[in-house]
């Protein structure tokens, strides 16, 4: 046996609608419990969902307030409490009230459309359909959800117990398989079952397609919109093949404008401007493409945007950060000779930069990797005399000690 106890998501804020729907069943449940066992007969029969009785209509609503006992009442309040925290706090207020409601009709109108002709003028009661939709609304928002769980079961009479995380996708979906195995198997037989497991069915593929539709219709949108860009992108790159131009850079720059990958098209334009004569353009769009690559640590891209700086004689306009980014960008690309020289010019030109440790630090640490271990020594060496205050000096100084006791 599997008891949820909670899942691995923290509660923010206050789930108030949760705990207000947990309340409300608990008084009317004890409001029906202490008017007698004679009265409470006549409270299911007026109140709950009869499939026979369609002209009232009220009871589609009413009989998510109606429990048939103690543990029916426990059990779904128990699931509401752990699950449907989470799911309000997602959806926010007015969407989960929604839904829930929503969640809780169908699961009637999936129990009058499978219920056998011999049971439909029972009450059905119980707000398992709409929390059942709290689960599958669950299940799509948060697949990969551990949900802790109590474990406990017999082996040769001796008990076992403890805890387990699961996923909810496997927690949830297994629990959805036991009701689909019951409704297909005892929920039709005659006496074998007082659950409707339609019910929770229906509202477990309601929760499920109501959270899952929108967020498919998007991710479709969104593949649709990213497919069209593409289309444009690959439409420019052809007319630049063709040497026109003024049309691939226009459409480069309608492009940039709407989408938010510019990372191709901050590399692709300079390069267009140039091959028009509008150096001076193409200066700036290449610096802009170079800065952009180092905010978002592209370092392809910021290798390439130098390169395109480099010809058209605009390097000198690079700070000493900028060759810090530019070194590492060399080293990831095993580019040791193009690293080094430009973390040395860095120092060469920057000497008091508030930087200086860091490029100084980089270089020795690139020495060390390509195992040049003497210049990696005298690297360090030279950062513990120059920089003592350093955040990096025990760093320095480590990887110092550790190059002189191989030397030994």
């Amino acid at each position: 046996m599997l008891l949820p106890y909670g899942v691995e998501i923290p509660i923010v804020k206050r789930p108030g609608v949760t705990y207000t729907l947990v309340g409300l069943n608990i008084f009317f449940f004890l409001l029906v419990l202490f008017t007698g066992a004679e009265r409470r007969d006549i409270v299911a029969m007026q109140w709950g969902f009869i499939p026979d009785e369609l002209t009232r209509v009220y009871p589609i609503i009413t009989n998510m307030f109606l429990h048939g006992g103690w543990v029916h009442l426990i059990s779904n309040m128990y699931f509401l409490w752990i699950f449907g925290r989470v799911v309000e706090h997602e959806l926010g207020i007015k969407k989960y009230i929604a839904l829930y409601f929503a969640a809780g009709i169908l699961a009637n109108i999936a129990h009058l459309l499978t219920v056998p002709r011999f049971f439909s003028d029972l009450p059905c009661i119980g707000a398992s359909g709409a929390i059942s939709g709290v689960l599958g609304m669950f299940i799509v928002m948060a697949p990969r959800v551990k949900v802790k769980c109590f474990y406990f079961f017999l082996m040769f009479l001796r008990p076992i117990l403890g805890t387990i995380e699961l996923p909810s996708l496997l927690f949830i979906g297994g629990w959805f398989l036991m009701q689909l195995l019951y409704a297909l198997t005892v929920g039709s037989v005659i006496g074998a079952a007082e659950v409707a497991y339609w019910a929770h069915i229906g509202g477990f593929l309601f929760g499920m397609l109501a959270v899952g539709t929108p967020r498919i219709l998007q991710q479709s949108r969104n593949l649709i919109t990213r497919w069209n860009r593409q289309r444009e992108f690959l439409e420019a790159i052809t007319f630049a093949q063709k040497r026109d131009w003024s049309r691939a850079s226009g459409m480069l720059e309608t492009l940039k404008a709407t989408s938010p990958e510019r990372g191709d098209l901050n590399i692709l334009l300079p390069q267009m401007y140039s091959q028009m004569g509008y150096l001076e353009e193409a200066r700036t769009l290449a610096n802009k493409a170079f800065k952009d690559a180092s905010r978002s640590k592209n370092q392809a891209q910021v290798i390439t945007a130098y390169y395109m700086l480099q010809d058209m004689g605009n390097v000198e306009g690079l700070n000493a950060h900028d060759h810090l980014v530019l070194g590492r960008s060399f080293g990831r690309y095993h580019k040791t000779k193009q690293a080094t020289g430009t973390l040395m010019e860095a120092l060469r030109k920057f000497p008091g930069d508030t930087e200086a440790d860091l490029i100084l630090y980089e270089l020795g640490d690139i020495y060390l990797r390509v195992q040049d271990h003497e210049r990696a020594r005298e690297i360090y060496s030279l950062f513990l005399e120059a920089y003592p205050n350093s955040k990096l000096y025990k760093s320095a100084e480590y990887c110092l000690h550790e190059l002189q006791m191989q030397q030994r």
